[in-house]
This record gives C-alpha cells, structure tokens and sequence, in this order.
C-alpha cells in the first residue's frame, strides 16, 4: 500500500488509537474539517466537496465517530453510533431504549443516505456492543438503509501496544501495601467517587495505596460532575493523604509510568463507550477492576481482572435516569468494590495470575500487527 494515501481530519485520541499510522507502509495527510460547520449536514456538504478538491491526491478518507457528504471513498470508525449528531446520543439510554424521535429527523435521514451511499465503503465498530447499537438504531428507520448499511459494516477492536510482557518485568511485589490507580477526569461518572467512598471504609482493614490521576475539573460530558460532587471529593483526597495520592496533571508517559507500578487498576465507571484506559492498564500487567456496562466485557472479565455487575438495557448501557436507578447503581459498584477488594487481600497471589492473562489475551484481541492487517485489507477492498 505504498501507493496509497489516507486522510484523517482530526489528530484526537481516538484518531492516534484507531486511525492514524496504523499502516506503516502507507502515506497519512491531515485534512482538517471545522467543528462548527460539521455541526450542520447542508454546510458540512459543501465543505466535504471542498476537502475532496484541496486534497485530490488523497485515495480514502478515515473519519472517526462522523459521516462524509463527500464523493471521494472514505470509512468510519464509530464508538457508539453513528451519525453521532446531538440529537442521536440519548436515544441508548434509560430502562427502554428507543430512536423513534428521530425518524423524520432530515440531518439523520441525509446522513443515513450518506452512509447508504456509494462512497462510503466500510462502517467500523470498535466493539460488538457498538455494532449493536447501531444495529438497533438503524431499524428504527426505513429497511432501505439498513439493508444497505449492514453489509459494510465490521467489528474491528483497537490495537495496544504492550509495555511489559510478564509480571516480573513490572517490578512489583505482592508484599508490599496493593496499589490501586484510577485515571479519568470525570471522576463521578467513571466511579472515582464510588472508589473513595468504598476504598475509605476498608482502609483501616487492608494495606492500601490508591493512586487517583484527575483534573477534579467540571466536564460537559458528566453531568454527575458537579461542583459538590467534586468538592466531596477533594475533601475526601485531602483527609486521607497517607495513603491516597493525587495527581491533577501528568504527561501520558508519567501516567505510564505509574500504571507499571501499579497491582490493580480501577475503572468502574457508570458510563463508557469503550474503555480505553483498561487496555492500558493490561499492557502494564494490571488486571482491573470495571462494571459490566458496555463494550467492558469484551475487554475485561472475572479471569483476567474483576466485573461489577450493574444494572443495564439491553443494549449494555447502565440505567442511570432518574433518581431510584442511579442510587440503585451507586449501591451495586459501591458493594461490587467491597465485594472484589475482599477477594484480593483473601488471595493476593491472584493479582499476579490475572496479570499474566491480560497480557496474553492482549497479544491474542489487540495485536497491533493483527490490527494493522485487517485494516490493510479494509482499505484495499474499498480501494478496488
């Protein structure tokens, strides 16, 4: 594929994970696309056929979680659904599920059309619980499309780079005090709050060291985030500092470097479209501590880490609408923690077997030189 050129139009995390580089032999070009006009679908049109003009030596477009209007071949990668416009992104949530509002809904029938359509060639879900959400809100529309959309569309997990290749080269002992590591900003909705409050309790009986790498800072995406929320957990950071150490900003590698001391990692979250940080985790021999929600156990299980199980619709997302269903998941991950830190400090030996089954389930589910050959033969087939 030395021939060949792709674009991306965005150098985000998920574009560095899933897109960019991923093929050694070929040539990447960044062609940027504004934010604010691809916000709206008849604007965004005549900036996709601009795109296809300033940059005719590009051979496919790869967009992450968007939709081209354009004429040149382009795929995309989607980590819930797609088009992943606004008003598409509450439709998975709650006890029944449902995208019936937006069956007339014309920037969602347009982008439908778009995915329908000839130029686009591939529709690429990073995991089967994203395939099946779009899957479900796809047959909320005229079967035209579906019949259309379906056919192109994959299962293709991001690739992870391993950082050790065996327990012992992490340089950790199990006789020292257990470190747990939790990294997100939006602690409240990625269950950094349950941990506190769980992890507080327990202290006085297991030797404990938890690292918490986080802003503290309010996020749009987390509407649990609030400035009491954050301030609790401050407060709660601040009286335990003995044993509990902070982190509000580090370079990727220093977060690295933290997760390879790390015994256990921490992620059980009320709400994830994928769970980046759990590979990450593995690839320093860490299993980890997650809810059962989403893509989660296709990445995590109780043979190689630690599940919560929650309660969940059917597509996987946790039920979290409305004041009774959110105490009832705050309950079961704040058990679930207790229920899992009491298995670890009953037989700290495990730790050390579950590290070593993340690292080999990670060279068997997200090989990189695997990922790249299938995503080789994604754009060859497009390219035909």
């Amino acid at each position: 594929m030395q021939d060949i050129t792709i674009a991306y139009t965005v150098p985000s995390y998920n574009e560095k994970r899933s897109i960019i580089n991923k093929i050694e032999e070929a040539n990447y070009t960044y062609a940027p696309v504004s934010r604010y006009l691809a916000r709206y679908s008849n604007k965004y049109n005549k900036l996709e056929k601009l795109n296809a003009l300033f940059y005719p030596r590009v051979d496919i477009f790869h967009y992450f979680n968007h939709v081209s209007f354009g004429d040149k071949p382009w795929v995309t990668t989607f980590e819930t659904l797609v088009p992943r416009y606004n008003q598409c992104l509450n439709g998975h949530h709650g006890e029944a599920p449902t995208y019936r509002h937006l069956q007339n809904d014309i920037d969602v029938l347009r982008a439908l059309g778009a995915l329908a359509g000839e130029a686009c060639k591939k529709v690429i879900a990073l995991s089967e619980c994203n395939y099946k959400i779009q899957e479900f809100f796809l047959s909320h529309f005229d079967s035209k499309f579906s019949e259309r959309i379906l056919p192109k569309m994959v299962i293709l997990p991001p690739p992870q780079k391993l950082y050790v290749t065996n327990w012992a080269e992490k340089g950790v002992s199990l006789d020292e005090p257990i470190t747990f590591t939790f990294v997100g900003r939006d602690i409240a909705r990625k269950g950094g709050l349950n941990i506190l409050e769980a992890f507080t309790k327990l202290k006085a009986k297991y030797a404990i060291h938890l690292n918490i790498i986080s802003s503290l800072s309010p996020s749009k995406y987390a509407a649990t985030d609030s400035a009491e929320t954050l301030n609790s957990a401050r407060s709660i950071i601040e009286s335990n500092s003995s044993w509990i150490t902070h982190y509000e900003n580090l370079p990727n590698e220093k977060v690295l470097e933290i997760m390879k001391k790390t015994h256990v990692g921490l992620l059980p979250t009320w709400a994830d479209t994928y769970g980046y940080s759990v590979l990450e985790f593995q690839a320093h021999g860490c299993p980890v501590v997650t809810t059962d929600i989403r893509a989660l156990p296709e990445i995590n299980n109780n043979e190689k880490g630690w599940l919560i199980q929650v309660p969940k619709n059917k597509l996987g997302e946790a039920i979290y609408t409305s004041v009774e269903y959110s105490e009832r998941l705050n309950a079961a991950i704040n058990e679930g923690l207790t229920r899992v830190l009491d298995e670890i400090f009953t037989s700290l030996e495990t730790i050390k077997i579950k590290s070593e089954k993340c690292i080999e389930d990670l060279k068997t589910n997200h090989c990189e030189e695997k990922f790249a050959h299938s995503l080789r033969g994604i754009y060859q087939d497009a390219l035909k």
